[in-house]
């Protein structure tokens, strides 16, 4: 099994979480839209499901800054649906309450995504989540966690996004994936395949 978190907007990240390795690989730092696409695509075809936060318009946003936003956090549901890949949505609510709860940490006290996930994450890997702006990746790394732990939970979107009602169940998640993975890989071995060149004698 491997999960997809998706932290939207071009500040966020996609990470890509492998539970039975500890594998953690993430995309970030993006400079527009077509570079958010790209990295849900790409690790979005080597995973089982995806979960992404739900987001909306913050109070004081311009007209400018919401629509450059919603465009930034529609474009992963795309690719998500254009790949066919199965997808909760999750309101920050719900996974930090989650995280604080896992980490130990009392719900009155502040709350460091970073932090959190330099305690959770294998330590080859923090070095994703040193940095100030880090901790979209460590949202995009929760989502995916969160995901992960209640897989066999079969969970459902708590934002207002989704279609589904619930995921499917995690064998039937394993299948289509496999069965991605089967297409990706007879589709790359035709781009392989020289043409046919010969000709009528």
């Amino acid at each position: 099994m491997r999960v997809l978190g998706v932290d939207p907007g071009l500040s966020g990240a996609v990470v890509l979480y492998t539970p039975s390795t500890g594998e953690v690989v993430a995309r970030r730092d993006f400079r527009g839209v077509g570079q958010v696409a790209k990295a849900v695509r790409e690790l979005g075809q080597k995973a089982t499901f995806a979960v992404v936060e739900y987001v909306s318009a913050r109070p004081g946003q311009g007209v400018t800054s919401m629509f450059n936003f919603g465009l930034a956090a529609g474009v992963p549901i795309g690719v998500l649906e254009t790949i066919g890949l199965d997808w909760v949505d999750v309101v920050p609510q719900t996974w930090q309450r989650w995280v604080r709860e896992y980490v130990g940490l009392d719900r009155m006290a502040p709350f460091s995504s970073c932090e959190a996930a330099l305690v959770c994450a294998p330590e080859r890997h923090h070095d994703l989540f040193k940095r100030s702006k880090d901790h979209n990746t460590a949202d995009a790394f929760f989502l995916a966690l969160w995901g992960a732990i209640h897989a066999w939970e079969r969970p459902k979107p708590s934002g207002g996004n989704c279609s589904q009602t619930r995921l499917p169940m995690l064998d039937d998640l394993l299948v289509r994936q496999m069965a991605r993975e089967r297409d990706l890989h007879l589709l790359a071995s035709q781009q392989k395949t020289p043409p046919d060149e010969g000709g009528v004698e």
